[in-house]
């Protein structure tokens, strides 16, 4: 099976789908990565096939105030703003993104995994084959059990899956930028439900998978039979990786730290 992996953000966003591109691998399907350029080193050393794209908003990373406002969490009113212009600048970056994505249908593709973030439906459908959304935090499906995390307010349980709309609102905001991909580049048309990554262009549920633990959520949970929580995807040290002279140092010194 040809597994298309699609992923962009920092380390953190991109690691774990380099470990389900290895996996892959090592269970004898082929699967390619298609991520931030600047992310190629998590997959040399496993020597994964990699398909780089433009590295989009990580590029603002890259100036001062930026920097700043992201280690602060947006904290302040200065914060705020910096957030906002960080949204506006991040759609044309995106835009570039799912420009370079597109080029990935050339090569084909049995299986489109995505991250949740990434409309990768859309690629997916103009390959003909199903996409699953991968998830890596709790936040994508909605859930009667437990408050969106994003949310910085505590709500009635009744509130619970309506407090999840903002991550559809989020994900509709890139929707001018997925239908330019849609018409100019891949060749779909408009359908209802197109921006929806949990359901397929024929209005059944998508599969999706949750890449973190059911241990770090609460018990009794209500996730549809279509959603899956596999456990984290950890991808191990690179062949021949030692750790550094600081490091072996610091973990003998002492206690463990952990």
């Amino acid at each position: 099976m040809r597994v298309l992996i699609l992923t962009h953000g920092t380390r953190g966003d991109v690691q774990p789908y380099a470990a389900l591109a290895r996996a892959l691998e090592l269970a004898g399907h082929q699967a390619v990565l298609a991520a931030p350029a600047a992310s190629a080193s998590l997959a040399e050393p496993y020597g994964l096939r990699f398909f780089p794209v433009h590295d989009g908003p990580n590029t603002l990373m890259d100036e001062v105030e930026i920097r700043e406002a992201i280690e602060t969490n947006y904290r302040g009113l200065r914060g705020k703003k910096i957030a906002l212009q960080v949204m506006r600048r991040s759609k044309p970056l995106m835009a570039r993104v799912l420009a370079d994505m597109a080029e990935t249908v050339e090569g084909g593709a049995d299986l489109v995994v995505h991250a949740a973030g990434i409309p990768g439906q859309h690629i997916a459908e103009a390959l003909g084959v199903p996409a699953v959304p991968v998830a890596l935090q709790p936040v994508w499906v909605p859930t009667a059990t437990f408050t969106n995390p994003m949310l910085p307010v505590s709500l009635p349980r009744s509130l619970n899956r309506a407090s999840y709309l903002p991550i559809k609102l989020m994900l509709r905001s890139f929707a001018g930028i997925a239908d330019t991909l849609r018409t100019d580049r891949l060749h779909l048309p408009r359908r209802r439900g197109r921006h929806d990554i949990l359901r397929r262009p024929d209005g059944r549920p998508a599969t999706v998978l949750q890449a973190f633990s059911r241990h770090v959520l609460p018990p009794n949970l209500d996730y549809p039979a279509f959603v899956h929580t596999t456990g984290f995807w950890s991808l191990p040290a690179a062949p021949g990786w030692s750790p550094p002279p600081a490091l072996t140092d610091f973990l003998a010194a002492g206690q463990a730290p952990v």
